[in-house]
């Protein structure tokens, strides 16, 4: 049942799927591409309703870190990811791309931050919550880390 919703999922964002997909037209491909992926990988969790989209700002931790997206409704099968416009401009096509499938991590796999490191200093995980550490390793690991976002 969950494998034929993301099915269906992955045919909503062409137009034709479910109403408890709402997607950035930005984001619709990869978006497309994760759920793919998590087909593939057998890994589905079920999740009633899925939004992505842009929101003008998020506000920063008061840790001083700037947020550049946020999953919501973690404890709902009602999930929410949203970016920050303001931060989502200035990425790189690269890093655009590793914070949605880290946010995606967060909404559809109910992945947690994990800050383990390799002895070489490389991230275990995607889900590594900063990607200024991450960024050097995902461009030459792209393979590694979108298999391991999918069997943990």
């Amino acid at each position: 049942m969950m494998k034929l919703y993301l099915m269906l999922a992955t045919l909503a964002l062409s137009g034709c799927g479910p109403v408890g997909l709402k997607v950035d037209p930005e984001f619709a491909p990869y978006v497309q591409k994760f759920i793919q992926g998590a087909i593939d990988h057998n890994r589905v969790e079920f999740v009633q309703y899925l939004l992505v989209d842009f929101v003008p700002e998020i506000p920063s931790s008061q840790r001083g870190y700037v947020i550049l997206g946020e999953c919501d409704g973690m404890e709902t099968p009602h999930r929410e990811v949203h970016i920050s416009k303001v931060e989502w401009i200035d990425l790189s096509p690269i890093e655009q791309e590793e914070l949605i499938y880290h946010e995606l991590g967060h909404c559809v796999l109910d992945r947690e931050h994990t800050t383990d490191m390799f002895s070489n200093g490389m991230p275990v995980s995607m889900m590594y919550p900063y990607m200024n550490v991450l960024d050097p390793w995902y461009v030459s690991h792209k393979d590694y880390y979108w298999n391991e976002m999918f069997s943990n």
